[in-house]
């Protein structure tokens, strides 16, 4: 019941957000529930919120989509070295957009913890559709404006969109303008995965499953070496 309501308080969604730089209404950056399976995103969101009332001192916070999601899978976190032995809250959902992040953030209870650090890795799948790279990144910016808000004192490290598909070129130009967009803020730390991830062009490395857009088990390792280091672990 009290997933049903929320789904139907969902649809009373807010007004468009206007960027001026983006040319227009900027769906990415406008919060909204997701467009696939609302009943079952939405019990996640149910699931996420009552483990953000429930955290005890939290480290890091990490915030996305399904490649951030599955980060946690199998209890990784507790084996990744440096990781292992803090406390780290997944709040990411599988086929998350910007705009999903956005309304989820805009409903949790994020005053409940303190993190000294957050991880961002959010905006392939806007890559799916017709979201123009200043889209995204608006949508990546009002994120980061929330994460800003509530927690001033957090170190945000944002982690680029990955290369994906065949030959690692999809939507390779969006792809480059919204990596590029983030390494030219200060507000944050970045992290370009593209030299890490691109091998080559193939999948050679292992990193990826058939799909050319989720992570093997090698491809987290392989992700977890070049965030390590940013977030000083």
């Amino acid at each position: 019941m009290k997933v049903a309501c929320l789904f139907a308080l969902a649809l009373l969604a807010p007004l468009p957000v206007l960027a001026q730089h983006c040319g227009g209404t900027v769906r990415a950056a406008t919060p909204a529930v997701a467009r696939k399976d609302p009943p079952k995103w939405m019990a996640q969101h149910e699931a996420i919120r009552a483990k953000v009332a429930a955290a005890p001192k939290v480290d890091v916070v990490f915030v996305g989509d399904s490649i951030t999601a599955h980060f946690s899978d199998d209890d990784r976190f507790a084996r990744l070295p440096g990781l292992a032995g803090r406390t780290a809250l997944n709040l990411a959902v599988p086929g998350d957009q910007t705009e999903n992040v956005l309304w989820r953030l805009d409903r949790l209870p994020l005053e409940k913890v303190h993190p000294a650090q957050a991880v961002l890795l959010i905006g392939t799948n806007n890559l799916r559709g017709d979201d123009t790279a200043c889209d995204i990144v608006a949508g990546i910016d009002a994120i980061l404006g929330r994460l800003h808000a509530a927690w001033p004192e957090a170190q945000v490290v944002v982690i680029g969109i990955l290369p994906r598909g065949k030959d690692m070129q999809f939507a390779l130009e969006r792809r480059r303008a919204v990596n590029a967009a983030l390494a030219a803020r200060t507000d944050i730390r970045f992290v370009d995965p593209t030299e890490a991830f691109v091998c080559g062009g193939t999948n050679a490395c292992g990193y990826y499953q058939d799909d050319l857009l989720h992570l093997l088990p090698a491809g987290y390792e392989r992700l977890w070496s070049i965030l390590r280091p940013q977030l000083g672990y």
